[in-house]
């Protein structure tokens, strides 16, 4: 899962769509880290962030779905400014 880019919805630290994802994103980070049981690796590079999960287990699975609720929720509110794939 990649997570990349700036939403550009207002100036950098004061961006709600910017906090918003990224407070998902470091949400859901923590929570397969202490929830899930598999390996899982993070990579960040100039504003790319990668969540690498290895043999993904079902708390893994419905963590990530959880989080792609709230993106797709973000996404419908910000139309312009956030994009699922």
């Amino acid at each position: 899962m990649n997570v990349s880019g700036h939403a550009g919805y207002n100036t950098k630290g004061n961006d709600i769509v910017c906090a918003g994802v990224s407070a998902l994103y470091h949400t859901l980070i923590q929570s397969v880290s202490r929830l899930a049981s598999c390996e899982f690796e993070v990579r960040e590079h100039r504003g790319d962030h990668e969540l690498i999960v290895y043999g993904p287990s079902s708390e893994a699975r419905l963590l990530i779905r959880s989080f792609l609720i709230g993106m797709r929720e973000i996404e419908r509110a910000y139309p312009h400014y956030v994009r699922v794939k």
